[in-house]
C-alpha cells in the first residue's frame, strides 16, 4: 500500500498508508526509499527530500523556545498573581485599602481625623490582627509598596528570561533552564526586596 506524505511550509506534517491519495492538494505520493523514522522536505522544485538532522534539530530546538516562552508567561504569571491579586475583584480590594491606608497615614501625619469611609476599609482588618488602624495602616502600604517593586521586578525579569531563553543553543540548555525558572525568579524577586 503506497505511502503519502502531507506537507505545510514544505515541511513534513502527516504521512499515513492509504489505497489511494487522500483528498486535498497537500498529499504527495512518498518516494520508495521512504524511511518512517526519517523526516521529510520538499526542495524548490518540489521535490520530496529527506531533511538533515541540522534542520530537524534546528526546528525542534524553535519549537523549544517557542514553547518555553508560553512557560515563561504561565509562571511569571503565577508569581504576579501572588502580588496583583487572584483575580480583578482582588486586585481591586488590594487597590482600595492601599488608597484607604494612603488616606489614613496622611491624616495622621496632618494630624486631622481620618475619613470614616477609610477607617471603614481598614478597621476591621486591624480588628482581625489586634493591632490599630494606624499600624494597619502602615502594614497595608508597606505591603502595597513591596507588591509594586515586585510587579516590576517580574516585567524585568520576564524581558531577561525570555531573552537569555532565545540564546540558549541546545534542547538541553533550554530544558535546564525552564527546570530552573521558578527558582531564579524568587531569587530575583528576594534580591530586589532586599535591594529596595
Amino acid at each position: 500500500m503506497p505511502v503519502y506524505i502531507r506537507f505545510e511550509n514544505n515541511k513534513q506534517v502527516e504521512t499515513t498508508l492509504l489505497s489511494r491519495k487522500p483528498a486535498g492538494t497537500d498529499w504527495i505520493k512518498a518516494p520508495d526509499s521512504f524511511d518512517w523514522h526519517k523526516c521529510y522536505c520538499l526542495d524548490a522544485d518540489s521535490n520530496i527530500q529527506e531533511r538533515t538532522e541540522e534542520d530537524v534539530s534546528g526546528e525542534f530546538l524553535s519549537n523549544a523556545k517557542e514553547n518555553g516562552k508560553a512557560t515563561v508567561t504561565r509562571v511569571v504569571d503565577t508569581f504576579r498573581r501572588q502580588y496583583a491579586g487572584y483575580s480583578y475583584e482582588k486586585g481591586e480590594s488590594y487597590r482600595v485599602q492601599a488608597a484607604a491606608a494612603r488616606s489614613i497615614l496622611q491624616a495622621n501625619k496632618s494630624g486631622t481625623t481620618a475619613d470614616e469611609d477609610d477607617l471603614a476599609v481598614v478597621q476591621p482588618l486591624a480588628d482581625l490582627r489586634g493591632i490599630d488602624v494606624i499600624e494597619m495602616a502602615t502594614l497595608i502600604m508597606k505591603k502595597a509598596r513591596q507588591a509594586k517593586r515586585a510587579m516590576a521586578k517580574l516585567e524585568e525579569c520576564e524581558d531577561k528570561i525570555e531573552s537569555e531563553l532565545m540564546d540558549c543553543a541546545t534542547l538541553e540548555a533550554v530544558t535546564q533552564y525552564l527546570e530552573s525558572l521558578e527558582a531564579n525568579i524568587e531569587t530575583e524577586l528576594n534580591q530586589g526586596a532586599t535591594n529596595g
